[in-house]
């Protein structure tokens, strides 16, 4: 019974650890802008257990929580995930609120992508507004509708 006890205590020791280690990796996101956040998660998804096996995994956690709670668009399957979500979505609007919408989405685009400001920031947003665009292009498409 020592035996499974002792594996047990180990189980419980280690989830602990992991989840103070999380916190640390957590609060460390916080202070981090959007595009090093999205820098950091590509590094990670390369390598992702370069600072250990226990490390790695409290690291790809919290990275991956900070980054779905801004609404940092991480990869191709999650563009593609939004811009299905978009159209869904889209595709139950009227064609006049739908020009709206897009006005307005290529205005925040445009601000984002070629401001003052057009910094690393700037250039992330724009990249996130993207999926919802070509969802937005695509049911013009369908419709027959000019942008």
């Amino acid at each position: 019974m020592s035996f499974f006890k002792s594996i047990f205590n180990a189980v419980c020791d280690a989830g602990s650890e992991l989840l103070d280690k999380q916190q640390d990796y957590a609060e460390g996101f916080e202070g981090m802008s959007d595009y090093q956040l999205k820098q950091l998660y590509r590094e990670m998804r390369a390598h992702p257990y370069n600072v250990g096996i226990l490390n790695g995994i409290a690291r790809n956690s919290a990275l991956e929580q900070e980054c779905v709670a801004r609404g940092i668009v991480i990869s191709n399957q999650e563009a593609e995930r939004q811009r299905q979500y978009w159209q869904g979505r889209y595709s139950k609007m009227s064609s006049h609120a739908l020009k709206r919408e897009h006005q307005s989405i290529i205005c925040k685009y445009r601000s984002y992508a070629s401001g003052p400001a057009r910094d690393d920031d700037s250039l992330l947003k724009a990249s996130i507004l993207k999926p919802q665009i070509t969802a937005l292009e695509n049911i013009f498409r369908e419709r027959g509708l000019s942008t």
